[in-house]
């Protein structure tokens, strides 16, 4: 299944980091969907994975959809084609039908992760 990390900043990088070091998604099956175009080179180069300015190249297939990105940002999304896809959300203080409103998925999952999930020691609060 192919998966979307919308957001390639530090929790989405650490995000991706323990999805590959895990095996539970591999290369081939991931893109970043990043507006910095140094962080899509620097996340090609360390993971191997494919990135895009794009949300929609990007995320438009995926059946999972991670919105690692400001909530400042959410509207950007504007029903990008995610009405199919389970989204998850690391934003903070953004509820689920904010989320549905932007993105058009009945499908939503928040999590929130902390800080020690960048040395793999964290946890996650999840609800949907």
């Amino acid at each position: 299944m192919k998966v979307a990390f919308v957001g390639g900043g530090a929790m989405g990088a650490t995000m991706l980091r323990a999805g590959l070091s895990t095996g539970v998604i591999g290369q081939a099956d991931v893109v970043v969907c990043e507006v910095v175009a140094e962080r899509r080179t620097a996340l090609e180069a360390e993971y191997g994975v494919r990135t895009s300015a794009s949300l929609l190249d990007g995320a438009a297939d995926a059946g999972v959809v991670i919105l690692a990105i400001k909530p400042q940002d959410l509207d950007s999304l504007a029903r990008s084609g995610l009405e199919t896809a389970l989204v998850v959300s690391i934003m903070a203080g953004v509820p689920i039908p904010s989320i549905k409103a932007a993105t058009g998925s009945d499908r939503i999952v928040r999590v929130m992760p902390n800080t020690p999930a960048a040395i793999g020691a964290g946890m996650s609060v999840w609800t949907a």
